[in-house]
C-alpha cells in the first residue's frame, strides 16, 4: 500500500470548539458538525479514551465504518505523546475536511518531531506506531507549533458497501 507522507504543512486553522467529550454537537452551526476537539491528561488512560471519542464522533457523522483505521491512528499518536513527550495534556481534534475525509490532530508540548518510521526489528515490541500510522493514513505528518508540535493524519473514508454517491453527494441505496 502506497501512502503519501509529508513532514510539515500549514493546515487550515484547528478546531475551536470547547474541550470536552468528542461528540458531534447538536446545534446547527456547520463548524460544530464538522469539528470536534477535546484534551486528555497525559496518562495511560488517554489512548483508550481517545479511541472511544473518535469512534463516537465518526458514528455521529455517519462515518462509523471508518472507525477501525482512525481509532488505531489516534491510539498510536496519543500513545506516542504520552510515552515520549513529557507533556501534561494532550489535545485531540477531528475535522471533516471533505465529505469523506477526516483529519485527526494530536497536539503536545514537546518540540521534538519523531523521526520518519523505519522498519523495527522483528523482536522489538516498540517502534511500530508510526509504521501503523503510515500504513493506515491517507496522508500524515507533523508541524511545529509555538508551544510544541502537532501530529496529524488524514483518512479518506470510502463509502460503505452498497452505498454510492450521485454527482451532488446525495446517498443512493
Amino acid at each position: 500500500m502506497t501512502t503519501s507522507q509529508s513532514r510539515t504543512i500549514n493546515p487550515a486553522p484547528q478546531a475551536t470548539t470547547p474541550t470536552g467529550p468528542m461528540t458531534p454537537a447538536t446545534d446547527d452551526s456547520a463548524a460544530a458538525l464538522t469539528r470536534q476537539r477535546t484534551s486528555y491528561a497525559s496518562d495511560k488512560t488517554a489512548p483508550g479514551r481517545a479511541r472511544e471519542d473518535v469512534a463516537r464522533c465518526l458514528h455521529g457523522w455517519g462515518l462509523g465504518h471508518g472507525q477501525d483505521a482512525l481509532t488505531v491512528i489516534a491510539s498510536e499518536l496519543v500513545t506516542n505523546a504520552v510515552i515520549h513527550t513529557g507533556t501534561r495534556r494532550i489535545s485531540v481534534s477531528l475535522r471533516r475536511t471533505a465529505h469523506r475525509t477526516v483529519r485527526l490532530t494530536v497536539t503536545d508540548s514537546s518540540p521534538h518531531v519523531p523521526a520518519t518510521p523505519d522498519a523495527a526489528p522483528e523482536d522489538d515490541e516498540h517502534g511500530r506506531g508510526l509504521l501503523l500510522v503510515d500504513a493506515l493514513a491517507s496522508r500524515w505528518g507533523s508541524q511545529p507549533t509555538a508551544t510544541g508540535k502537532r501530529m496529524w493524519a488524514e483518512l479518506d473514508i470510502p463509502p460503505e458497501d452498497g452505498e454510492s454517491l450521485s454527482r451532488h453527494g446525495e446517498q443512493r441505496q
